[in-house]
């Protein structure tokens, strides 16, 4: 290309509406889902989805040391 630096940019980071699935880390603040069937417009991060799944299937130290161990 006759140049020394070329720059290669996501165009969809800010949007992110094109993501495929949650491998990357980095994407997880990204995503929002819906979080409460009952309520669809209630949205959580990946991130966030995965704390509350924990507090509904995990209880006391339990529930504690799972969350801690992600974060």
């Amino acid at each position: 290309m006759g140049v020394d630096l070329v720059i290669v940019a996501r165009t969809d980071a800010l949007d992110a509406k094109l993501l495929d699935n949650n491998i990357d880390s980095v994407d997880h603040p990204h995503i929002l889902g819906c979080v409460d069937i009952a309520d669809p417009t209630k949205l959580a991060t990946f991130v966030e989805a995965g704390i509350e799944a924990i507090k509904l299937n995990f209880n006391g130290p339990e529930m504690r040391n799972v969350i801690i161990s992600e974060n």
